[in-house]
C-alpha cells in the first residue's frame, strides 16, 4: 500500500471516528461528554501524527535514489528519523484507558520500525556494489509495506475501540 493511499484512507478514517464519536455524545451525560472529549483529542492526534508521517514518507520516496550507497543511506536515515519522531509524538499523547494497550502497541511498532530502518540504512553506508543496494532497496520497499499495513491495522483497532468506549452501553 502506498503511503499516499494510507494517508488518504487515514483522513476518511479520521471523519468517520470524529463522527461516530460525535454522535455518541448526544446520548450521554457529562461523563460521558468528557470521554469523548477525551476520545476526539487522542483520535485527532494520531490521525495529525500518521497523516504527517504518511506525507513525509511519500515526499522521501519521490526523492529517493537508491543506486548510490550514500544516497540510500541517507534515504533509509531520513526515512526512520521520521518515524521516530513520529513514535516520540505518539508517546506524548494521552490515549483513553480503554485504549492504552493499542496506543502501546502502535508506538512500539513506529520505534521498532524506526530502529529496523536504521539498520538498513547503516547497511546501505556499507553497500559496495549495485547487488546489495538493489537486495537493500527491495527490503527497504518490504519494511515500509509491513509498517503501513500494521500501523493501518492497529489505528483501525484503536479507532473502532473508541467508538465502543464512547457509546451509551458500548
Amino acid at each position: 500500500m502506498s503511503p499516499r493511499l494510507v494517508r488518504a484512507i487515514g483522513a476518511s478514517l479520521l471523519i468517520l471516528v470524529v463522527g461516530g464519536i460525535a454522535m455518541a455524545k448526544l446520548g450521554g451525560g457529562d461523563d460521558t461528554d468528557d470521554r469523548v472529549d477525551a476520545a476526539q483529542t487522542y483520535a485527532a492526534q494520531v490521525a495529525r501524527v500518521s497523516t504527517a508521517t504518511g506525507n513525509r514518507l511519500a515526499e522521501l520516496s519521490d526523492r529517493s535514489d537508491y543506486r548510490k550507497a550514500a544516497a540510500a543511506a541517507e534515504s533509509t536515515r531520513a526515512y526512520a528519523t521520521s518515524i521516530n519522531g513520529a513514535a516520540a509524538q505518539l508517546r506524548a499523547a494521552t490515549p483513553p484507558g480503554d485504549v492504552r494497550a493499542l496506543h502501546d502497541s502502535l508506538v512500539k511498532l513506529y520505534e521498532q520500525t524506526a530502529t529496523s530502518l536504521g539498520r538498513l540504512a547503516s547497511r546501505f553506508a556499507q553497500a559496495g556494489d549495485p547487488v546489495e543496494l538493489a537486495a537493500g532497496a527491495q527490503e527497504l520497499s518490504t519494511q515500509i509495506q509491513q509498517y503501513s499495513t500494521q500501523e493501518h491495522e492497529l489505528r483501525d483497532a484503536i479507532e473502532r475501540a473508541l467508538v465502543q468506549a464512547t457509546t451509551p452501553g458500548g
